[in-house]
C-alpha cells in the first residue's frame, strides 16, 4: 500500500489523508461495495481521482472503470484531471445520462437515436390530453391538471421507476407540489403516454433526457448478449440518486438479477445530509437506501477542507449528528449578522448571495442592475417556472397588463381556493407566494414594459446562467457543489422552510438545505438578519492582522516609497470596516 500512496503523491503532489487511505485500502484489499460518508468540503472528487490512480497501479485498465458524476461540466472537469494525471483514463469519467444514451444506441444497433426534449408533451397533445394550438386538451379543459404538472408527473413516474397507478400518482402529487385530485384519470393518461413513448423509442429512436435513464432499466438491457459490466464503478453525489438512476448504476456493475457475467464492485461517494433532490425523485434517505440495497461497507470522509473552524462549530451546534471536523490549522473565519439595509454596502465583486426563496434573490438582482452592476440569478429552470405562472396570469378573463398587480392578486386567490382541501395545501401556497412575489418585483422594476412578453424577456435576462456576473446569486439548492470566500445568506430564518402538513422527509431536506448553505464559505459568512437558530455568542470577527510582522513592514515601506497614499485612501472608501482596519494596520494610513 505504501508504494501506491507514494505513486499518488508523485502524480498529484499531495499524500492521501488518513480517511482517504482507509478508502484505498478497502478498494484494493477489501471486497464488495463501499459507500463513502463524505461531509461537505471533504474532497469527494479528489478521492475519486486518487482511487482511479490506485487502481491503475494494480493493472486495472481504463476499460474496466467508469466514474459517474452529475452534470456534463463536472464530467468534463474530471476528464481533464484524469487525462493530465494518468493519460488515457480521460474516457473513464461520464454522466449516467451519457451512459444510458450509449446503451440505447447499442440496443438500436447503432441506428439513429433522436433526443427530443418535448417528446412527451407532443405525445400528450397527439393523444388529446394537452392543448395544441386551438384544440384544448381533455386534462386542461376538464381542469384536471395543468400541462406543466402533468409533464412533471410523467417525468417523476419514470425517475422513481414506478408503475402509473392511482396510488402512485397520488403519492407523487403530494410530495412534489402538484395540484391534483383526479388520480385515476391522470394515472391512465400517464400510462398511455409512457406506452407510446416506448413504441416511439423502439421504432424511431425518439427519446428525451429522462428516457436515457428509464429505458435501459425498463428494457433490462443488462440481459443483452452485448452488455458488459464494469469491474469498478465509482458514483459521485450518490445521495441524490433517484431509484431509476440507482438501478442503472447497479446495472452498469452487473449487480442486478439477470446479468450472467461476473459482477463488478461499486464505490459510492456522497453526503447523506446533503440530500436535497427530492424534486427530482430522490429522497432524504437515498444514501441509507443505497447502503442497504448495495450491501455497502461505510467508509468515513469526515475532514472538511473548505470551511473555517467557526463555521464548522456552528454546523456541529445545529447538527451534532453530522461527523464533520475541520482540517488541521484551519482558519478561524468569521460569522456576522447584518441588516438588509447594510447589504448593498457590504457586497463587492466576487461575493456569493444565497437564499432559500427566489423572490429575495430577484429583488436584490434588480437592485444591483439598477446600480449598474451586471447580475443574474443561477437557474434557468427557475425562470421558466416564473414564466409559466406569468402565462397563466395572462389567461385570466379580461386580463389587462396595465392592471397587472390586481390580476396577480386575483390569480393568488383563485389558486388558494383550488388548493383548499389538498393534503399539501400550505406547501403549494408557500411555493406559489414565492413565485408571485418574484413576479411582482419584476413587474415593478420594468416600468417601461407594456406586455407579458416583455416581462418574460426580462426574466430570461435575469436567469441567464451565463456565469459572467461579478456577484453570484443562487438558491440554496443551486449552491450545492459551489464554494466562495464570502457568502451572504438572505432571510436565514426561511431555512429550514416549514409548512402545515409537512412530511418528515420534507423537513429533513429543508434542514439539509441549511447545512448546505452554511458550508459554502471558505472565510466569511454573513447572515442578513438574525435567525432564531443562531446560538448566542456565535457571531465572530476575523482576527485583526498584526502590524509588526515582516510582511506588514515590507508593504508599508513599499507604499511609502511609491507614494500611493492617495490610492490607499480611495481604497478605504470602498472597503468594509474589517478591510479598512487591515489596510490601516498594514500601511499606517489614518
Amino acid at each position: 500500500m505504501e508504494n501506491v500512496f507514494r505513486r499518488i503523491k508523485n502524480i498529484t503532489g499531495y499524500a492521501p489523508s488518513s480517511y482517504q487511505r482507509g478508502v484505498l485500502e478497502f478498494l484494493l484489499n477489501g471486497a464488495g461495495n463501499g459507500a463513502c460518508n463524505a461531509v461537505a468540503g471533504s474532497g469527494k472528487s479528489s478521492t475519486l481521482l486518487i482511487a482511479a490512480i490506485a487502481l491503475s497501479a494494480t493493472g486495472i485498465t481504463p476499460d474496466d472503470l467508469k466514474v459517474l458524476v452529475f452534470g456534463k461540466a463536472n464530467a468534463e472537469d474530471l476528464q481533464g484531471k484524469l487525462s493530465k494525471l494518468i493519460g488515457r483514463w480521460r474516457q473513464c469519467a461520464s454522466t449516467l445520462h451519457s451512459m444510458g444514451f450509449s446503451l440505447l444506441k447499442q440496443e438500436r444497433d447503432r441506428k439513429a437515436v433522436k433526443v427530443e426534449g418535448q417528446k412527451y408533451k407532443q405525445i400528450a397533445q397527439d393523444l388529446g390530453l394537452l392543448s395544441k394550438k386551438d384544440r384544448k386538451g381533455s386534462l386542461v379543459e376538464e381542469k384536471v391538471c395543468s400541462e406543466s404538472d402533468f409533464l412533471k408527473l410523467v417525468d417523476l413516474m419514470r425517475l422513481t421507476n414506478q408503475v402509473a397507478l392511482p396510488e402512485t400518482v397520488q403519492a407523487l402529487a403530494q410530495e412534489h407540489e402538484v395540484e391534483l385530485s383526479e388520480f385515476h384519470q391522470v394515472a391512465e393518461a400517464i400510462a398511455d403516454c409512457l406506452n407510446l413513448g416506448e413504441v416511439l423509442a423502439q421504432e424511431e429512436g425518439s427519446i428525451d433526457f429522462t428516457d436515457m435513464i428509464w429505458l435501459p432499466v425498463r428494457w433490462h438491457l443488462h440481459t443483452r448478449p452485448w452488455f458488459r459490466a464494469y469491474k469498478y464503478l465509482f458514483v459521485d453525489e450518490c445521495q441524490d440518486l433517484n431509484q431509476a438512476q440507482l438501478t442503472l448504476a447497479l446495472m452498469l456493475a452487473g449487480q442486478v438479477e439477470g446479468y450472467r457475467g461476473k459482477p463488478g464492485r461499486i464505490l459510492f461517494v456522497g453526503d447523506p445530509f446533503q440530500a436535497i433532490m427530492g424534486f427530482a425523485g430522490a429522497d432524504s434517505d437515498s444514501y441509507s437506501h443505497i447502503v442497504n440495497q448495495a450491501k455497502a461497507t461505510e467508509l468515513p470522509l469526515s475532514t472538511c477542507y473548505r470551511c473555517p473552524t467557526s463555521h464548522i462549530a456552528l454546523v456541529k451546534r445545529l447538527f451534532p449528528h453530522i461527523p464533520i471536523e475541520p482540517q488541521a490549522n484551519a482558519p478561524a473565519g468569521s460569522i456576522r449578522t447584518i441588516e438588509e439595509t447594510q447589504l448593498n454596502q457590504q457586497l463587492k465583486t466576487g461575493d456569493m448571495v444565497l437564499s432559500r426563496k427566489t423572490a429575495p434573490l430577484v429583488k436584490l438582482c434588480i437592485q444591483l442592475i439598477t446600480r449598474g452592476i451586471r447580475a443574474t440569478v443561477k437557474g434557468r429552470d427557475i425562470g421558466d417556472g416564473l414564466k409559466r405562472e406569468l402565462e397563466n396570469i395572462a389567461k385570466l378573463p379580461r386580463f389587462n397588463f396595465s392592471q397587472f398587480g390586481s390580476f396577480l392578486n386575483e390569480y393568488a386567490k383563485l389558486k388558494a381556493e383550488k388548493y383548499e382541501g389538498l393534503d399539501n395545501c400550505e406547501q403549494l401556497i408557500k411555493s406559489l407566494a414565492d413565485k408571485l412575489n418574484a413576479l411582482e418585483e419584476i413587474y415593478l422594476a420594468q416600468v417601461q414594459a407594456t406586455s407579458v412578453s416583455a416581462l418574460a424577456a426580462y426574466i430570461d435576462d435575469l436567469f441567464a446562467d451565463n456565469g459572467k456576473s461579478p456577484i453570484t446569486l443562487a438558491t440554496a439548492h443551486r449552491s450545492k457543489g459551489l464554494e466562495n470566500q464570502r457568502i451572504f445568506l438572505l432571510e436565514p430564518d426561511s431555512l429550514p422552510l416549514t409548512w402545515k402538513g409537512q412530511q418528515d422527509w420534507q423537513f429533513q431536506q429543508e434542514s439539509n438545505l441549511l447545512y448546505v448553505a452554511l458550508t459554502r464559505s471558505t472565510a466569511e459568512l454573513f447572515l442578513v438578519g438574525e435567525p432564531e437558530w443562531l446560538p448566542a455568542a456565535t457571531v465572530t470577527e476575523a482576527p485583526a492582522l498584526a502590524d509588526n510582522t515582516e510582511i506588514a513592514q515590507s508593504i508599508q515601506a513599499l507604499c511609502q516609497q511609491l507614494g500611493v497614499e492617495t490610492v490607499i485612501r480611495s481604497a478605504l472608501s470602498l472597503s468594509s470596516p474589517e478591510e479598512i482596519k487591515a489596510i490601516r494596520l498594514l500601511v499606517n494610513v489614518a
